[in-house]
């Protein structure tokens, strides 16, 4: 990586006045005797051609997930809370940043600046290799256009993966939700922006970009990304559906065809599918990687119906509608139920479930789940197993929650965590400004930071500020 950051910063350094040239990421009880076991099976040619937990622990920033089990490991994982419409990840020399701006709209440019942040030197570049880049136009390395990205809703998702940097685009995935508005939700191909979910692979300083898997028309990816030894990427594709309850007008947020791929990355080729449908009336959706399987979580309802049997909405456009006291007492006898599958024998399994009413919190550390009461008592649950393991000071085998820092919960200003790495912390903080009659501040600027956990866990403030590309001023 520092070769290559070499080569992004004599490049960025190289002060030139021509324009780019055009570049080639619930509950109680174990239920191991009540495991319901789904076999999933279904065979893909390798010859089609272009057919086409580990947990997080503490790692809030969403995208920087690289955590191994067995051997697979989490490359990418959904994360709708992204901060300052910006998607990252991160290696042990700096992080790659993905950033929403509006610095070139008077040219009309809409989308997305990939730049790199170095901890070595301090400076945050464009991940573009061309030294007579101005990155003010369309065919800049470091810029992802809207027309064909989804980076307006930040959807993309980029990782690191054997030595090339990655772009997963595909919309914010909305599955198994609900939708009330004064209008139909859209889904499928963008019928203005024509974009469609896909793939792309690329050097680490941004050229010989490449699309490696197009999905097909009406066709969504799901925003995890997960790799296998050096060759494979595992990733779930569906067709997106939009179910209309002509009573209440509401709309049901669901899919069809949903599937588990595993992609040749080389051969650029699907070779095995293993389809995902509902267990039931659960929706098994993606949670992480645990002792080598795939781990899924979904709702179980005490009535046994699905999210929309239960849906009221009064008035079509009136937002905040509360849920009628039924509809309450449904959620909180509800269940959240996780589920293994297990890529060698293709079967998915129940291995754990919880009541939602359950008063305790909870907290994935390695292979397991862990719930924490009041007293600090409690138990852990591993997710690829389903064993249980009651523990009298549950809290005890946590690691340090790096957001319960001071500086996040004992300053004025407090930072903003971005992302973590095995000894430092990127923050966000904005400086300056001037204050606003209606509260808050603005015009102020951005400004990333460097911090070391040792010290943010400490709550000294020592910053080391990166020098900024500006491309969020």
């Amino acid at each position: 990586m520092k070769k290559i950051t070499s080569i992004i910063l004599c490049v960025v350094l190289t002060f030139t006045l021509t324009a780019c040239g055009k570049p080639t990421d619930s509950l109680e009880r174990t239920s191991s005797e009540e495991s319901s076991a789904l076999s999933v099976s279904e065979s893909v040619s390798s010859a089609d051609e272009n057919s086409v937990i580990v947990s997080e622990g503490d790692s809030v920033s969403g995208s920087d997930v690289s955590e191994q089990s067995g051997e697979l490991t989490l490359l990418a994982k959904d994360n709708c809370s992204t901060p300052f419409f910006r998607t990252f990840c991160s290696t042990d020399d700096g992080a790659y940043i993905l950033t929403r701006s509006s610095k070139n709209n008077d040219k009309e440019l809409y989308g997305a600046y990939l730049t790199y942040v170095d901890f070595a030197s301090k400076q945050e570049v464009y991940v573009c290799s061309d030294s007579a880049c101005k990155h003010d136009n369309e065919h800049c390395t470091a810029f992802f256009d809207e027309k064909e990205f989804f980076c307006d809703d930040f959807g993309c998702r980029i990782f690191v993966f054997d030595d090339k940097l990655y772009l997963l685009s595909a919309p914010v995935d909305q599955d198994d939700d609900t939708y009330e508005g004064m209008r139909e939700p859209e889904y499928g191909a963008d019928d203005f922006l024509k974009r469609s979910s896909a793939i792309y692979r690329m050097n680490k300083d941004g050229s010989e970009r490449e699309k490696i898997y197009q999905a097909d028309d009406g066709e969504n990816i799901e925003n995890f990304a997960a790799g296998e030894g050096d060759k494979y990427l595992w990733f779930i594709t569906k067709t997106p559906t939009a179910e209309k309850d002509e009573k209440t007008g509401a709309f049901y947020l669901h899919s069809k065809n949903r599937a588990l791929i595993k992609f040749d990355i080389e051969k650029k080729n699907i070779v095995e599918r293993i389809p995902l449908d509902d267990i039931g009336n659960i929706v098994p959706l993606f949670e992480g990687i645990a002792g080598g399987k795939f781990i899924f979580s979904g709702t179980s309802y005490a009535d046994g119906g699905t999210k929309m049997d239960g849906y009221e909405k009064h008035e079509i456009g009136v937002l905040g509608d509360p849920f009628t006291s039924s509809e309450w007492e449904r959620i909180e006898n509800s269940e959240t139920v996780y589920f293994a599958l297990d890529r060698s024998n293709r079967e998915i399994k129940e291995t754990f479930r919880v009541k939602y009413s359950e008063e305790s919190s909870q907290r994935n550390q390695g292979d397991f789940l862990y719930r924490v009461f009041n007293d600090n008592s409690g138990y852990k649950v591993n997710l690829s197993t389903g064993e249980r393991i009651e523990l009298e000071n549950a809290a005890s085998e946590l690691e340090p929650n790096i957001l319960e820092s001071p500086l996040f919960n004992g300053s004025e200003d407090p930072p903003r965590l971005l992302l973590t790495t095995k000894d430092k912390a990127l923050v966000y903080k904005e400086t300056g400004g001037e204050a606003n009659p209606y509260g808050g501040v603005l015009n102020a600027v951005p400004q990333l930071s460097l911090i070391s956990l040792e010290d943010l866990r400490n709550g000294t403030a020592n910053y080391e500020e990166i020098q900024s590309t500006g491309v969020l001023s």
